[in-house]
């Protein structure tokens, strides 16, 4: 549900795309923002998936020929219990000829690891393991090619978390709902070792919240794990809190006795928005969401937040959606330098021609 894109690949500006799981169509629409040094401004609006997906997860794949490709896996069909079993190419709006999941994956988070070949997928419902899946080279499909040792839950399952990469090989697994349970705690996990660790225990169990990793702008060598909003153990309702906690930029290890502490609240209170951060990890971005539980009530808003002096502050941006958003994807493309557009009205055409896409531009 939440994504962290891993990908050496870097420029000036930088592509958000934005899926929607309220969308009022049988097809999942997405919206494409350019990120530049003016600001966040959106560049099309296209048809997208198929199906309208609603807590699936997803990453930047890099395919055979080099190509970022946009992936959402798994997730529900909006308006059924009806479970996806497949992977989309967000780029061509299909899926590879076979089922990549044998079972429900509804609400699990996920990271691309080793340059973009290995999507990596944790928790989902009944999905009990940590399960590594990869691209295959040349036909667009999916395929498992591998699976990790159970997150130690009361229940033995977990979803709505969120995953975060703190280091090449690391990453951090924090909260989500265990059965009727929801958590506090954290798991850290090391790719090469395959062992999972507790870490740092939240201030606040919550679930279908956002994070993301942000560097510090002005604290050299100071990274900030930031969890915001989502569901909570107060109430029902979403919730403005947010969450913090500061490491040592290049370390990896985070013990369990390592502190959260509060952050500045969110604007306002949302739950299962979608989010991400940039590439040089200045700017966690949040999206849409769901800010009245009882009545499905969406959001259009954006919002960002950026570090300095170990103080991360939220501000609303004057973009928007739209269309109400919730229950999607963000995920960030780095443009590169050598192909990027020299003004803001190619930056469509310019990100089909990059990215691939063959989808139509709505009007």
């Amino acid at each position: 549900m939440f994504v962290r894109i891993s990908t050496d690949i870097a420029g000036p500006e930088e592509f958000l795309i934005v899926t929607n799981g309220l969308a009022d169509s049988s097809f999942d629409t997405i919206s494409v923002f350019m990120i530049d040094e003016g600001g966040l401004f959106e560049c099309t609006h296209t048809l997208g998936l198929p199906k309208v997906l609603q807590f699936a997860t997803g990453g930047i794949m890099v395919d055979h020929q080099g190509k970022l490709n946009p992936v959402a896996c798994g997730g529900k069909e909006k308006g059924s219990q009806e479970e996806n079993l497949l992977c989309y190419s967000l780029a061509t709006g299909v899926s590879g000829n076979s089922e990549v999941f044998a079972e429900t994956v509804i609400g699990a988070a996920s990271l691309v690891a080793d340059g973009g070949d290995i999507f990596w997928i944790t928790g989902g419902y009944f999905d009990r393991k940590t399960t590594i899946y990869i691209a295959e080279s040349g036909n667009g499909s999916f395929s498992q090619v591998g699976a990790g040792p159970k997150i130690q839950t009361s229940n033995n399952w977990l979803q709505f978390h969120c995953m975060e990469q703190i280091g090449p090989k690391d990453s951090i697994v924090i909260g989500g709902k265990s059965g009727m349970e929801i958590l506090a705690r954290t798991w850290t996990f090391n790719i090469d070792t395959h062992s999972w660790n507790q870490g740092p225990t939240l201030l606040m169990e919550r679930l279908k919240h956002s994070c993301g990793v942000l560097k510090d702008q002005s604290v050299i060598g100071k990274k900030i794990v930031i969890v915001a909003g989502g569901e909570t153990s107060s109430g029902p309702q979403p919730s403005n809190s947010v969450e913090n906690l500061v490491l040592e930029d290049g370390d990896s290890s985070i013990s369990s006795t390592g502190e959260w502490t509060h952050g500045q609240a969110l604007p306002i209170a949302v739950a299962s928005a979608a989010s991400s951060t940039t590439s040089d990890q200045s700017k966690l971005i949040v999206v849409g969401g769901i800010v009245d539980i009882d009545a499905s009530q969406g959001s259009s808003s954006v919002f960002q937040t950026q570090c300095l002096d170990l103080q991360c502050d939220w501000s609303k941006l004057e973009v928007e959606l739209r269309k109400v958003s919730a229950m999607g994807l963000a995920m960030m493309i780095p443009s590169s330098p050598l192909q990027s557009p020299d003004s803001n009205v190619k930056a469509c055409a310019w990100l089909n021609q990059a990215k691939g896409k063959s989808i139509p531009i709505l009007a």
